[in-house]
């Protein structure tokens, strides 16, 4: 074997519910993806005369990572999810050192199951049909990037009519919060780069004097009137390059000319990232278009060319964007899942230098110092994905939090996410995962949260139990918990197309949330949000229903704490008097919620 090619690796499969004695072995290469493994898989078990064939067609194939003695085949259960090898995957991700692999044991176990009817009897859309989590991923993130390569030009696309239309009506929505239902959880979420950034920003550390010089000459310069945007680039082109410390070009592709970039790539590299997509209009109102949606449009496209398919499978491609208007900067935060995520960082701020108001600037160095910083961060993460011979492993949780551990009361606990929790409408951060040995639990990432109470009430059983140390600190203001999977919420049998409960369902119910109650207001607490969502709800083996409470987000001192002042108004949810935005929490409130809780939601509004 030469020294650049990849070894083979000779695995010993079996598939699930076989005699013992059925192992059969495949050879492949490191650099085989799973998806031809799998093919290769089903050809060698048809010749191997086992007596049952493998059919594409009629069976859904899943391969599971293993290292089993053959005494152990007998009856072996399929491992946890996160065992699975995903289909775009290489075999190599999986198997890196071949010195590790026992020939005796077996490495893939194979489940396989039936299709209930081909995809043509169905009808249903592809994507939904595609059993892999991770292939359904990529052909939805394909789906995105063919969809904006065939869209019309950045420029067009951000006038007001076009993208009203791809908002409200098109398949490829940006999720910058335009409207309020395309808003996305924090992208801080998904990259730690933007948390980096808005630190910086609060650093009080000693800057150059050169930076200083570097952004008051920007700063001057954009408070000049101009005749036109190339006039405007012109002149403020090169002093924009040295307030960031990083070369901004022009980086024309197909449907896409933004003002400037900023890239990494490495000699002799066919690969490259976005650091920094920049847009500039010459006047606000000027230009046909807002430069923040502009600059959206063109971090889509630049990012959807087929050139950066690797590295926008292998990262969630995050990239700062500046948006400026005249004499105005914003800047921002964008990354790339299976849609555009794009949201504002910084408020737009005056480039401007006044001779009395030195604190300007100050701040205005600060922030072009923390872009400096963020974007350096950025050059040494993507460092190893444009490098000539870079490896792109397909990044399986790319559309999920990056943050995938916890600390627990017996050292880190890793877990793998599995999906979101209620439904793709409701833009709140809240996961179901599984950890490393199987466990199902919730991740929720929140601004305020009583983890005391939590722990009050889980130590009664009275809420789920806490895999949390404490509310972790993780990015954008936000806390982290960590609890089991419990049950399933109240309203979901309140309703109307739900299973129901009779009355001694109900009584147990009822009987459990009281107790909570009263644990929680010897303590002086108040629950505060008592509606059925946020009461789950689990049938024993006897079959007796028990309730837990969840999200503790509201609670607080009664007399003390006050309701956040984003709660809903409406009056159909049937609040207790004195339950309103920002007003103090009282314990009577909750009673109240307790006699409403099996209640419907009022027909219309009160007046």
């Amino acid at each position: 074997m030469s020294e650049n090619q990849p070894p083979n690796l000779r695995l010993a499969c079996f598939l699930q519910g076989d005699g013992v004695h059925n192992t059969f072995r495949v050879e492949v290469s490191s650099t085989t993806s799973v998806t031809v493994l799998v093919t290769h898989i089903i050809e060698v078990y048809n010749q191997s005369g086992f007596g049952r064939k493998l059919d594409p067609e009629k069976h859904h194939i899943t391969l599971f990572k293993v290292d089993l003695p053959r005494d152990q085949l007998a009856n072996v259960e399929a491992p946890p999810e996160v065992d699975i090898l995903e289909r775009m995957d290489d075999v190599g991700d999986y198997w890196p050192d071949i010195g590790q692999i026992q020939r005796r044991n077996v490495q893939i176990l194979l489940k396989v199951d039936s299709f209930a009817m081909s995809l043509q009897q169905t009808g249903v859309d592809m994507v939904s049909q595609v059993s892999s989590t991770l292939d359904q991923l990529t052909l939805r993130q394909d789906k995105t990037a063919e969809a904006f390569r065939d869209a019309p030009s950045a420029s067009a696309a951000a006038h007001r009519s076009a993208f009203e239309k791809q908002q409200e009506k098109g398949i490829i929505p940006i999720y910058n919060g335009r409207p309020y239902g395309r808003t996305a959880i924090p992208v801080q979420l998904f990259h730690p780069v933007f948390d980096y950034f808005t630190a910086q920003l609060s650093q009080k550390d000693e800057l150059s004097t050169s930076k200083y010089v570097a952004v008051e000459n920007l700063l001057l310069a954009s408070q000049g009137l101009y005749a036109s945007e190339p006039a405007r680039w012109k002149v403020i082109k090169d002093l924009l390059t040295a307030a960031i410390g990083y070369p901004v070009y022009k980086d024309d592709i197909s449907r896409c000319q933004s003002d400037g970039v900023v890239t990494f790539t490495q000699k002799d590299s066919a690969y490259k990232a976005y650091g920094i997509v920049l847009e500039l209009k010459n006047e606000i109102g000027t230009g046909h278009s807002d430069p923040w949606v502009q600059a959206a449009q063109s971090f889509a496209r630049y990012w959807s060319e087929e050139k950066m398919t690797k590295i926008r499978r292998a990262t969630r491609c995050p990239t700062f964007i500046i948006s400026i208007a005249g004499p105005w900067l914003c800047i921002s935060g964008a990354v790339y899942l299976d849609r555009v995520v794009v949201q504002p960082l910084t408020d737009y701020m005056w480039l401007g230098r006044h001779p009395q108001q030195d604190h300007h600037l100050l701040r205005m160095t600060r922030v072009f110092e923390a872009i400096f910083r963020a974007v350096s961060e950025l050059k040494t993460y993507y460092t190893p994905f444009i490098l000539p011979d870079a490896h792109h492993p397909i990044e399986r949780d790319r559309i999920y939090p990056y943050v995938q551990s916890v600390q627990g009361s017996k050292g880190t606990i890793n877990f793998k996410y599995k999906g979101v929790l209620g439904g793709s409408d409701v833009v709140r951060p809240l996961f179901e995962a599984i950890t490393e040995d199987g466990k199902p639990i919730v991740v929720k990432f929140t601004q305020f949260y009583n983890f005391e109470a939590h722990k009050l009430l889980a130590e009664k059983g009275l809420a789920p139990k806490l895999l949390s140390l404490n509310a972790q600190p993780i990015s954008a203001g936000l806390v982290m918990i960590v609890m089991e999977l419990f049950g399933t919420s109240l309203d979901t049998y309140l309703d109307p197309a739900g299973p129901g409960l009779d009355q001694s369902a109900r009584a147990h119910i009822e009987s459990d949330v009281k107790m909570a109650l009263d644990l929680l207001h010897t303590q002086n607490l108040v629950f505060g949000d008592l509606r059925s969502p946020n009461v789950l709800v689990e049938q024993d083996p006897n079959g007796l229903f028990h309730a837990q409470l969840v999200d503790f987000e509201w609670c607080g001192a009664s007399g003390e704490a006050r309701y956040p002042v984003g709660m809903n108004p409406s009056k159909r949810i049937r609040w207790a008097d004195g339950m309103t935005r920002g007003s103090l929490l009282y314990k009577e409130h909750d009673d109240h919620m307790l006699a409403n809780l099996f209640l419907p939601p009022l027909v219309k509004e009160t007046q």
